[in-house]
């Protein structure tokens, strides 16, 4: 398995520009959520929050108090210097050791955040324990059912293959899901705009905020990145769209 570690990196200092998404893609994530989590929702955990890409949105969608657990404490400090409102908190955490007690969160979403984890099911038992009797897990994953729509993984195939090793199959983190207690509600397929030109995407690809991209050597990443632009160049039509699953489940 390859890992990638943020806190060692200058990921936190990019992130933002690299994969920043459009109001109408975090507006269909968060109108997707609120299609499924009838229950009232007073405190939700932002698990592997990053640099807040969804917090402030899950805060508004919800009314609610929203905590980002973080391990990065580059990550975390670039969260927090954004202004946010009171409801809004960001804390060192772990998924495998969540600080909070027992069955008082109504709703933990990750993004991004399953293939980064040193023990899995030990992170989703932990949620399962904060969580409260038919709480709600939401989990934005890229699959590998999702991988062809990555366009810029044809010419990095080093970092396809490094999602090919650390990714789940849909059919995989369902199964990991029900054997920690938890129960499928639901997965979608939500599309977003990565870039709205060729240039604009090769920019995005460049800073290198995609952590398969990270996982490579740099001679492999920089081969990839000149024949990206040269065919972006020559075939500027190119797909600028990405896929990601979105699985809704409830503690059972």
């Amino acid at each position: 398995m390859v890992a990638f570690a943020y806190q060692e990196s200058d990921m936190h200092q990019r992130y933002a520009l690299g994969r920043n998404l459009t109001s109408e893609a975090t507006d269909a994530l968060t109108d997707l959520l609120r299609g499924y989590v009838a229950r009232p929702v007073n405190l939700i955990v932002d698990l592997g929050s990053g640099t807040g890409r969804f917090t402030a949105a899950l805060a508004e969608a919800f009314a609610a108090q929203v905590l980002g657990v973080e391990p990065a404490a580059n990550m975390r400090l670039t969260a927090k210097s954004k202004s946010h409102p009171a409801t809004i908190r960001f804390v060192q955490g772990q998924a495998e050791s969540i600080p909070l007690d027992d069955s008082v969160v109504d709703l933990v979403f990750m993004s991004q955040v399953l293939h980064h984890l040193a023990d899995g099911p030990k992170a989703l038992r932990e949620i399962g324990r904060v969580l409260k009797s038919n709480g709600s897990l939401c989990i934005r994953q890229t699959t590998r059912e999702n991988l062809d729509s990555y366009f810029y993984q044809r010419f990095f195939p080093a970092a396809r293959a490094v999602d090919e090793r650390r990714l789940p199959s849909r059919k995989e983190l369902g199964g990991a899901a029900r054997a920690c207690g938890f129960r499928a509600v639901a997965i979608e397929t939500l599309s977003h705009q990565i870039a709205a030109s060729a240039a604009e995407y090769v920019d995005k690809i460049a800073l290198r905020t995609y952590s398969d991209l990270e996982c490579i050597d740099d001679a492999a990443f920089h081969e990839g990145l000149d024949s990206l632009r040269e065919h972006s160049s020559a075939q500027p039509g190119f797909p600028k769209h990405a896929e990601n699953d979105v699985f809704i489940f409830e503690k059972i």
